[in-house]
């Protein structure tokens, strides 16, 4: 049996000496499969050729006599159609680009078969929707569009709420396209009043081709903390920043955080302090020790912080401070004491 050739409806198709076989139905004692010509049952013919095969696939004997239009070219038609569902399937890749791909080394004959391109693109967006696979990703944010099914959170299967919350639409910023879109349960705008404690991060590895970061909005409801808010943004300045918290609190009007939690990226925190001016900023113990071993690294002290014990200390002392009590700081540590004992690299740290 060749490279496997499927059906409209996913079944599998025998090829034998230029033909295409479907499959019919299995003998009486289950050990001999019988195939019809694929043919045999269209409005313009009705061909009359069989083919009987054992279970694990080899021809045992042809019956009827052919009288279909089958070919070399109508098999390479669909054996090229049948590679085109697979990948588009297997990948996120555009209409465009799959085409391209695919027909790029198909011979001549065969290509006046193949179906034209947004013939193709329907035959893909067809085999994408009944594999529920990913859409595939668009060449710009304008061609971004989120199918309804996509915008909707499924709780259960007959019981759904509005995922997508929120869409800016493209704009142009900083001479590049932009575009925000926010997603949560709408439910959870119910108790957006209550969201006093919240957490924030962005995180880039896992963003979508487009956006530059996923960035996550958590809030405290008693004993519990749950994600509210996902957020792609285009890129990190305090203006997207700006864009998103308006998007938010637009949507959300009651969302008036007392605290926020975060890392220290100047841009987030300004653009909280534009749009929470009370809010009290909180900083993270895990971003502050990664910005200082990541300050040491550019500024060529990784080694000297691992063999030098009374400089290892000294810049551990910057972590530390996050333990005291705020009133306590300038006598336990005073800044200048501490930048003058590190020198310029103290300096530095301290300011950044």
């Amino acid at each position: 049996m060749e490279e496997t050739i499927k059906s409209n409806k996913g079944n599998v198709k025998y090829e034998h000496n230029g033909f295409l076989y479907v499959f019919h139905k299995f003998n009486k004692d289950g050990d001999i499969k019988f195939w019809r010509c694929e043919f045999c049952n269209t409005n313009d013919f009705t061909c009359k050729g069989r083919l009987h095969t054992d279970l694990q696939g080899n021809v045992l004997r042809q019956v009827g006599e052919h009288n279909c239009p089958s070919g070399a070219e109508n098999i390479g038609k669909q054996r090229v159609i049948t590679t085109l569902k697979k990948r588009a399937v297997a990948t996120m890749e555009p209409p465009v680009v799959l085409r391209a791909q695919i027909l790029e080394n198909v011979a001549t004959p065969i290509l006046a078969q193949v179906p034209n391109k947004q013939a193709i693109k329907k035959i893909i967006k067809r085999a994408r929707k009944q594999a529920d696979a990913p859409l595939a990703l668009p060449l710009n944010l304008t061609e971004l569009h989120i199918p309804q099914n996509y915008q909707i959170y499924m709780r259960t299967e007959e019981d759904g709420e509005q995922f997508l919350l929120a869409d800016s639409g493209v704009y142009n910023e900083g001479g590049r396209e932009q575009r925000i879109l926010v997603f949560g349960r709408e439910s959870y705008g119910l108790w957006s009043r209550e969201m006093k404690e919240v957490f924030a991060d962005g995180t880039f590895s896992i963003a979508p081709g487009l956006f530059s970061q996923i960035y996550v909005i958590l809030s405290r409801r008693r004993n519990w903390v749950f994600p509210v808010l996902y957020c792609l943004l285009s890129d990190k300045s305090q203006a997207t920043y700006e864009r998103m918290w308006t998007l938010i609190t637009n949507m959300w009007p009651n969302f008036e955080p007392t605290s926020i939690s975060l890392d220290y990226e100047a841009a987030a925190i300004n653009s909280i302090r534009v749009f929470f001016p009370v809010c009290e900023i909180r900083g993270c113990l895990y971003h502050l020790t990664h910005n200082l071993k990541r300050k040491l690294a550019e500024e060529g002290l990784t080694q000297r912080y691992r063999a030098d014990a009374d400089f290892s200390v000294l810049c551990r002392m910057i972590t530390a401070v996050a333990f005291l009590p705020i009133q306590d700081i300038s006598n336990a540590l005073p800044v200048k004491n501490l930048q003058k004992k590190l020198g310029v690299t103290g300096r530095l740290m301290l300011e950044s």
